[in-house]
């Protein structure tokens, strides 16, 4: 590319995780010759709570300034910083961000900002974060475009935000803001060329293994709903031995000691003896012991490598432990091909739990089994509007999604043959249309042909 048509493109990155969906178009970005700045949010503030293990410091960035000349790696230790230099940073022509502006700095500094604004979707959490700007003085001078990955689920999404944020729907709608589909950026084409003989080995998986991915039920208490507490608590929380270490540079999983976990399974119990829905799942056996013992049999009787992929931030049954070939930690900080998409690539099928890594699995051409929840995501109208099992939504696709309730599941899935999940093409076809994007281009390739278009 000519240094006349060269863009300086700034990436704001709050967590390390955000690079699981910038990451592909950094990529893209610096292999078209641009200049790319990945601005870091570094301050201590980032290093608290449960999220501390994301903390995005400068040496974990995906990439690195010696092996890319048009690279700038920034850190900015207060969100003052990030905002002086959004509103001061005139040679930058575009800031890539995963959330409005106005999120991030005030009106004030936005009007002074002379560059375009990129939101781009990050899934269900970019339409349900929306209301944070109901409260926010809105620019009306920056340009803003908001990056979604397919009309059909823009549309889902905007009937949510309409219902409980009109302000945030107006904002979609204003004069600034334009509203492009380029698909979903985490999904690239780097993960079909993948060496699989190379991650077997890396992760320990037996040549010639057939796999079957499990990713466990993440136990974290609703907030708001007693049912689902209870039933959270029945499912998964008296199933609990060990609690992930979340906090910044720890690492790993840690056995509670035994008074405290005896304490906690008898408050437990008691939650579980006053609800009948609790109640009734535990006296029935419905809880996720009895999932992954089922997932054990049916790998038994197929031939499948147990592998099971927890995320660091949720704690989950002890019986998986027990269960599995092989659990492998993910610290969130490998992307472009995660961890995930790694594993993916020589999966033969998978089994979750209303996650949004059903869009990785049929990306990736793997069948995948939903399992219903009676969770805040039943309960909570707002969660529940996104975990829809309709037939044809993202949870229950015919041939390449199959969703079960939690006793259906136990009552067959052991005596299944992995040759009963099969990929529909035609239907495959169908959900890159309603939710994945364009199959024969990139959404980083797709991004920079409309950024670069409108230069």
């Amino acid at each position: 590319m000519s240094d006349n048509n060269t863009l300086r493109i700034a990436f704001i990155i709050d967590r390390l995780n955000t690079y699981r969906m910038l990451a592909s178009l950094i990529a893209e970005g610096l292999n078209r010759g641009h200049f790319i700045e990945c601005w870091h949010m570094c301050s201590d503030k980032n290093k608290q709570g449960d999220k501390g293990h994301l903390y995005p410091s400068l040496d974990k960035a995906r990439f690195n300034e010696e092996d890319h000349p048009n690279l700038t790696l920034r850190g900015f230790d207060s969100l003052t910083g990030l905002t002086e230099a959004i509103a001061t940073r005139n040679d930058v022509s575009h800031i890539v961000a995963m959330e409005p502006a106005e999120t991030v700095a005030s009106a004030m500094h936005l009007n002074q900002c002379r560059s375009s604004w990129c939101v781009i979707m990050y899934g269900q959490d970019t339409f349900r974060n929306l209301p944070a700007i109901q409260d926010k003085e809105l620019s009306n001078t920056l340009q803003t475009i908001f990056y979604a990955y397919t009309p059909h689920l823009f549309d889902f999404g905007m009937k949510y935000v309409k219902h409980q944020a009109p302000k945030a729907a107006a904002y979609l709608n204003a004069p600034n803001v334009s509203v492009r589909f380029i698909g979903n950026a985490m999904l690239d084409p780097i993960v079909h060329n993948l060496d699989k003989v190379a991650i077997r080995k890396k992760y320990g998986i037996p040549t010639g293994k057939n796999i079957a991915l499990y990713l466990p039920y993440g136990y974290l208490p609703a907030k708001n709903y007693k049912k689902s507490r209870s039933w959270q608590s029945a499912f998964s929380a008296l199933h609990i031995k060990r609690i992930a270490e979340k906090a910044y540079k720890k690492d790993g999983f840690i056995i509670e000691p035994i008074a405290r976990r005896l304490s906690k399974k008898m408050s437990l119990m008691i939650k579980v003896l006053r609800d009948p829905l609790a109640r009734k799942w535990i006296f029935n056996g419905w809880h996720e012991p009895a999932v992954v013992d089922s997932v054990r049999q049916f790998c038994d009787k197929n031939d499948l490598f147990l592998v099971v992929k927890p995320r660091r931030k949720f704690d989950f049954s002890e019986a998986v432990y027990q269960k599995a070939d092989l659990l492998i930690g993910d610290e969130e900080a490998q992307y472009y091909p995660s961890m995930m998409q790694e594993l993916l690539s020589v999966s033969s099928i998978g089994i979750s739990f209303f996650s949004w890594a059903v869009l990785e699995f049929v990306y990736q051409g793997v069948p995948i089994i939903n399992i219903e929840c009676m969770d805040d995501r039943q309960e909570n109208p707002d969660k529940k509007y996104w975990h829809s099992t309709s037939e044809g939504f993202i949870y229950n696709s015919k041939g390449n999604v199959w969703n079960n309730t939690v006793p259906s599941f136990l009552k067959t899935f052991h005596k299944l043959d992995l040759q009963d999940f099969k990929i529909d093409q035609e239907q495959r076809t169908q959900y890159f249309k309603n939710f994945l994007g364009n199959p024969k281009h990139s959404a980083a390739e797709l991004f920079y042909d409309d950024i670069e278009g409108s230069k």
